[in-house]
């Protein structure tokens, strides 16, 4: 496949290399190249990512289902994976030649492939920034070396990057083209198949295997416990695209619950859901956007986590609460991720409106700090602004 990139291009084809490692980065970088294509149509890209940049017109060589990768442990097993990936991306780089390099989150990976780009003398261009806030501060210097163009999705990171240098412009979060901010939620929950007045729990426990395995079977405790309090209480569960519907029925059968597993409807079931039950990553600020009241959970192993506690320097570790700067939604972590925890801390929201109701007008304040609308509009004239200055 990699030797037909270099074949059946119309005269006047620009070459672009993309690469995103995750199911987040699948969705910004599909809508990236959308965009990019209106401003340009004789763009080609090529790379890595997933079925939505597929779908967008990326000819993708490595699929984000086998390159999403948690934990120290895992990201051991998984070199050669890692490293065959590397070494495609640098084949790529030398058969198509690309005016252009994309990378999308997925720091580990992008940083290294951003320092072989830079040696080919092709320009790079960073869209969504690694969380250098949060961890690996070092990261910032490499990026104002190998980086020609950061584009960041929140409005405190410009000031990091401007301290040493690098040219850095705010876009607004892409999840603001994607998440439905507005929407009727009683017709939402009619073509899920609950009732107006249903209890509904959504339960969204990762789009990594690993993290379901850790966090599904809690999560079904503690849906058990809630519909011991709250009768007639409905759960849904939403499958990632990088997972399998029956991957998830594999825990699901048998489970003596009200509970529907569709296949994608993330976004339909956030907006149906009285509550979500969620693990921790991007979808907690897809959550946010939509404004449903949440509980965060996660766990890694106990290595992993002993390590990451003493790099990672901050007070929260969601999203939502990261930007708002105080703990809007809880957060139950390692030996607090049980179920028993989970339905307590669900319980006090479900029966409290009062706190759901504050909880929805923090979230409307942490959306509403994303920018609006056009992120991924912006970013690709940015990056057309960059094809222009390569030429």
């Amino acid at each position: 496949m990699m030797n037909d990139l270099s074949q059946n291009s119309k005269p006047g084809t620009k070459n672009f290399l993309i690469v995103a490692g995750e199911a987040s980065g699948d969705l910004h970088g599909a809508n990236l190249v959308r965009e990019l294509l209106a401003l340009e149509p004789n763009i080609r890209f090529s790379g890595m990512g997933g079925d939505m940049m597929k779908d967008a017109g990326v000819d993708v060589l490595h699929h984000v289902r086998e390159m999403a990768i948690v934990g120290i442990f895992e990201v051991i097993n998984k070199l050669p994976l890692i490293r065959k990936a590397m070494k495609d991306m640098e084949n790529l780089m030398d058969i198509i030649k690309p005016e252009v390099v994309v990378l999308i989150d997925y720091p580990g990976f992008n940083l290294r492939l951003a320092k072989k780009a830079k040696a080919r003398g092709i320009k790079v261009v960073y869209y969504v920034s690694p969380q250098v806030w949060a961890w690996h501060k070092s990261r910032v210097k490499t990026i104002a070396r190998v980086v020609d163009k950061m584009m960041v999705v929140f409005p405190f990171e410009v000031r990091i990057y401007e301290k040493v240098g690098v040219d850095v412009e705010f876009v607004g979060h892409p999840l603001m083209d994607s998440v439905p901010a507005g929407f009727d939620r009683d017709e939402i929950r009619g073509s899920l198949g609950f009732g107006r007045a249903d209890t509904v729990i959504g339960l969204l426990p990762g789009s990594r295997k690993r993290e379901v395995e850790s966090l599904l079977p809690e999560m079904l405790e503690a849906a058990r416990l809630i519909s011991k309090k709250i009768n007639g209480a409905k759960f849904a569960i939403p499958v990632a695209n990088t997972l399998d519907v029956e991957y998830i029925k594999g825990f699901t059968d048998g489970v003596d619950l009200d509970l529907s597993v569709f296949k994608g409807n993330t976004y339909d079931v956030m907006a149906a859901a009285d509550l979500i039950l969620i693990a921790s990553g991007t979808a907690t600020l897809e959550a946010a956007i939509v404004g449903t009241p949440m509980v965060m959970t996660y766990r890694m192993a106990p290595l992993t986590y002993f390590i990451g506690r003493r790099l990672v320097n901050l007070e929260f570790g969601s999203l939502p609460n990261i930007i708002a700067g105080k703990g809007i939604i809880p957060e139950l972590v390692q030996g607090d991720a049980t179920g028993e925890r989970m339905a307590e801390e669900c319980l006090n929201i479900l029966e409290d409106k009062k706190r759901s109701e504050e909880m929805k007008k923090d979230l409307r304040k942490v959306r509403d700090t994303l920018g609006g609308p056009g992120a991924s509009k912006r970013a690709a004239e940015i990056v057309y602004k960059t094809l222009q200055i390569a030429n």
